[in-house]
């Protein structure tokens, strides 16, 4: 069955996340391990939020921690804030890497995570990096932002985007000790318009006597004449139908439909791996076309890309480097 790209909000729904309001972050270098002490001090307020944060993360009517329009972006309902049903809030599988759509896929122990998520509104990339961690001790936590250039990992430096970023601190429905930690920032999409192709990679790291093993996540988002897209995992139908694969997701999140895409598909890539340049891992596109899912495809586009190369970040040669 097809999603709705229409967040058509009715009811709220089921149990929801009480967030730790942090409005902006103006840590200079944002620095996790100083900054993260301080929003665990804070008591839980009212989600009253600046039009500057309200910007970045917007309504969640369903307070599970996820936008409404990174919603309609996920796939994920807006007004339920379990999508899947199995006892995981949407943002929780975000930031430990299961599928919010699948029931099946369920988070695995680990003692910290990290999951990205995006959205493009208003000429800005809103970037989001939700960190897991197991135990809620965040003492020691440094966080990283960086970009992979010609096959080369660059950190961002933290004075770049320290006053263009906010935070929130959420405790985990599913064991209150644990905690999620949500850092936005705003990209300009003339940056990746300018590139074709923007990756990044986030990590946090523990420097202090825990020693928890880092995590991080990389994401690729491509510019194209009908928006942005991020190359993800093939979603649980797609996959299940294709035996596995990617998707461009649209990061549109007001649901419209660009001229000359069909609504209700995405573009679908079978992809093999034929070697490594840098940090990346370099792929070939052996199969292409536009699958029933939720978003919009180029047909003539989608098939175009068969046989051309995709060059994706290597999380194992970043964290080795």
């Amino acid at each position: 069955m097809v999603q709705s790209r229409t967040a058509a909000v009715c009811r709220p729904g089921g149990r929801g996340l009480a967030p730790r309001a942090l409005g902006r972050i103006w840590v200079p270098g944002l620095l996790l391990s100083a900054a993260i002490g301080t929003f665990a001090a804070l008591e839980s307020t009212p989600r009253e939020l600046d039009a500057y944060v309200h910007g970045m993360l917007g309504a969640d009517y369903d307070q599970d921690g996820l936008s409404d329009t990174m919603e309609v972006v996920l796939g994920t309902l807006p007004d339920v804030a379990d999508t899947d049903g199995d006892g995981f809030l949407d943002l929780e599988e975000v930031a430990r890497t299961s599928d919010p759509l699948d029931s099946l896929s369920l988070p695995g122990a680990m003692p910290l995570s990290i999951g990205t998520y995006s959205y493009e509104e208003s000429g800005y990339l809103a970037f989001h990096a939700a960190i897991f961690v197991d135990d809620g001790d965040t003492s020691g936590l440094d966080f990283e932002l960086g970009v992979i250039l010609n096959g080369t990992p660059v950190t961002v430096s933290r004075q770049t985007y320290a006053n263009g970023t906010i935070g929130f601190l959420y405790p985990s429905p599913s064991d209150p000790k644990d905690k999620i930690l949500v850092v936005g920032m705003l990209i300009p999409t003339s940056v990746v318009a300018k590139l074709g192709q923007l990756d990044l990679y986030t990590v946090v790291r523990d420097t202090g006597p825990l020693q928890r093993p880092s995590a991080i996540s990389t994401s690729s988002i491509f510019s194209s004449p009908t928006g942005l897209f991020e190359l993800v995992p093939a979603p649980a139908p797609i996959a299940a139908n294709k035996g596995g694969g990617i998707v461009y997701r649209p990061l549109t999140g007001d649901g419209s439909v660009p001229q000359g895409t069909t609504a209700g598909q995405v573009c679908w890539q079978n992809i093999s791996a034929v070697g490594s340049s840098g940090s990346n891992i370099v792929y070939e596109v052996e199969q292409a076309g536009c699958e029933d899912f939720d978003g919009y495809c180029n047909a003539t586009s989608c098939a175009a890309k068969i046989g051309t190369s995709l060059h994706l970040p290597d999380p194992g040669a970043i964290l080795g480097g």
